[in-house]
């Protein structure tokens, strides 16, 4: 059922995940090519973001077999070409599956902690055109340019 999850997420959301921790060598390690790249450190005065959660994540189960017997008991008439979309549909109506979809956007496990996510979500329910996120952000809104971690203040 995880494509559920994929296809509802990049149909439905566009989100951009920044950190507040431009100085982790861990994250430097992750996220640049040998310290060679940069952070752009914005002043974002509306809080168009949510901090992630950093959790202790128990996996969940959706039984894919238990779902189809399920939905074929209910539409015993149903096509086989039908029945994919029937389980969608069954899991997006699903309050408990929808949430635990929430949960798995805003939260990390512990160990990623250090990172100091935000996320910026934008949502649209009949989907989105296009494929990023786009917020009118100025060189006024800059404060600061980070290099291979090493903050270099700009003077813009």
């Amino acid at each position: 059922m995880e494509d559920v999850f994929s296809e509802k997420i990049n149909k439905h959301l566009r989100i951009a995940c920044l950190s507040r921790n431009p100085q982790s060598p861990i994250m430097w390690s992750h996220y640049s090519s040998d310290h060679q790249g940069y952070i752009i450190e914005y002043n974002i005065r509306e809080p168009i973001y949510k901090k992630v959660k950093y959790d202790e994540i128990e996996p969940f189960y959706y039984s894919a077999k238990e779902l189809k017997e399920s939905i074929l008991k209910k539409y015993p008439d149903i096509l086989d070409s039908e029945i994919d979309s029937k389980m969608k549909q069954t899991l997006e109506e699903d309050p408990i599956y929808m949430e635990k979809l929430h949960d798995s956007i805003f939260t990390k496990h512990v160990d990623w902690i250090y990172e100091e996510e935000y996320r910026f979500i934008d949502t649209n329910e009949s989907g989105f055109s296009h494929d990023y996120i786009d917020h009118n952000l100025s060189s006024k809104d800059i404060n600061s340019i980070v290099l291979g971690g090493f903050v270099a203040q700009t003077y813009l």
